[in-house]
């Protein structure tokens, strides 16, 4: 076997490999995803008993350079001419500790949920209990845990 040949070979291996973890991390991302949008979805509607949201799931495309072009879904909120959408951005994602620690803390996933007033994010952090999610308003360093009432209030600011 020519050395052109063997190169090929052992290259052909580590991107099959590669590719499978790729497909494998996709995978566990949208599971997550859904796991999220849902829950959105859920405390939306329960803060809104007369039905004056309007809730959908909007196709996005994420392109990444590890693991290249997937298609997901997110949120689009109306209220009336003002709307709020939840975009996943990333599978994998890191975020500043403070305004005054250039230290960035390693996240497991990124999305960006922005309106008319500004913009949020909320980064996945994987533990051994499941998921955990922070939301943070960009360019302030309030992180906190993702509960209905962060949402919320998240989502008033944004529609407000």
């Amino acid at each position: 076997m020519s050395a052109l040949r063997a190169f090929l070979k052992e290259q052909a291996t580590a991107l099959r490999e590669t590719e499978a973890e790729c497909a494998e991390a996709v995978a566990e991302w949208k599971t997550a995803l859904q796991s999220l949008l849902d829950r959105l979805e859920h405390w939306l509607r329960e803060a809104d008993p007369r039905n004056i949201l309007s809730i959908r799931r909007i196709p996005v495309v994420v392109r990444q350079r590890r693991l290249g072009i997937y298609d997901v879904n997110g949120l689009e909120v109306r209220l009336g001419d003002r709307s709020v959408r939840v975009k996943p951005a990333s599978r994998y994602s890191s975020w500043p500790s403070s305004p005054d620690e250039p230290e960035m803390m390693a996240g497991d996933g990124g999305v960006i949920i922005s309106g008319p007033n500004g913009r949020y994010t909320v980064y996945r952090r994987k533990n051994e209990d499941g998921d955990e999610w922070i939301i943070a308003e960009c360019g302030i360093y309030n992180s906190q845990i993702l509960d209905q009432a962060a949402f919320e209030d998240a989502i008033l600011r944004l529609l407000k």
